[in-house]
């Protein structure tokens, strides 16, 4: 075997690396995708609650104020 043979055997096993390195990049970008959307949806989910908990406290604050009729 000489060096040539090496070399192209050398750079087959680097060819490959990069195409599993991209393959996982790829997976890696999915998740981190699904990860943001998760995210999005806690923000808005704790917003909701933010804004049901602060509209009920000014419900029962409503409630316990006098009459001003």
């Amino acid at each position: 075997m000489d060096n040539i043979e090496i070399l192209e055997m050398e750079l087959q096993s680097v060819e490959e690396l990069i195409s599993e390195m991209e393959g996982k990049q790829k997976e890696l970008a999915t998740q981190q995708n699904r990860m943001l959307v998760l995210v999005e949806a806690f923000k808005d989910q704790i917003s909701f609650l933010k804004d049901s908990g602060t509209q009920q406290v000014l419900d029962l604050e409503g409630e316990n104020e006098p009459d001003s009729e």
